[in-house]
């Protein structure tokens, strides 16, 4: 449901741009800034809780173990006579066709500048290294590799260096690098829509992409 212009009269006489309505008439922007804030706060509610780290675990494991006994049952039973082994991802019951997730801030997970400063957690002991004020080796570039199970799109995100990074796995048999293009050049323009540009209140922005 629709919760910007297009919520109030009627969306048959909305200006469509490429087959679509513009971004202020999906969603206003005071209220994509209130859905960040509950989004915010539900997340500090959940990692707050002192049993996250089993109960994501445990789902994750039972729905792998599920899911590839699946498919080596489906790919034993679909072995023709010809002995060309074949399997139809609709045959699989459930299909998770769209997964995402952000990454959140990686500078502290992922650092660029070696030896660790003193300060860092995952720092060696300092007599390890002569002088660990002077970094010997400085990280340009780094990404993430993610091998998608059958069917799936995964959309991920995460920020660096105060830059907003999207990154997309997906399975080619299924999904097209145009359609997946687009898709992308979409959530872009969505992106500097809302997060680079001033809406004319006092809400400072200042976003990379």
């Amino acid at each position: 449901m629709p919760l910007g212009e297009m919520s109030r009269g009627d969306p048959s006489r909305l200006e469509l741009a490429d087959g679509a309505p513009d971004f202020p008439a999906l969603m206003s922007f005071d209220r994509f800034l209130l859905r960040c804030a509950n989004l915010r706060a539900q997340s500090q509610k959940l990692l707050k809780y002192p049993r996250l780290v089993d109960i994501c675990t445990s789902s994750l494991r039972l729905y792998w173990a599920a899911f590839w006994k699946e498919v080596a049952l489906k790919m034993k039973n679909g072995v023709r006579q010809d002995g060309d082994e074949t399997l139809s991802v609709q045959s699989l019951n459930p299909i998770y066709t769209q997964v995402g997730a952000t990454l959140g801030n990686m500078d502290n997970l992922v650092p660029t500048d070696y030896p660790l400063p003193a300060e860092h957690y995952l720092s060696p002991p300092a007599a390890a290294f002569e002088d660990v004020k002077t970094p010997r080796l400085h990280v340009e570039y780094w990404h993430p590799h993610i091998h998608t199970p059958p069917a799936e799109l995964y959309l991920g995100a995460s920020t660096a260096r105060q830059q907003l990074q999207y990154f997309s796995y997906y399975d080619q048999h299924v999904f097209s690098d145009k359609i997946i293009a687009e898709w992308l050049s979409e959530l872009k323009d969505a992106t500097l829509w809302y997060l680079g540009q001033p809406h004319g209140n006092d809400t400072p922005l200042q976003s990379k992409l």
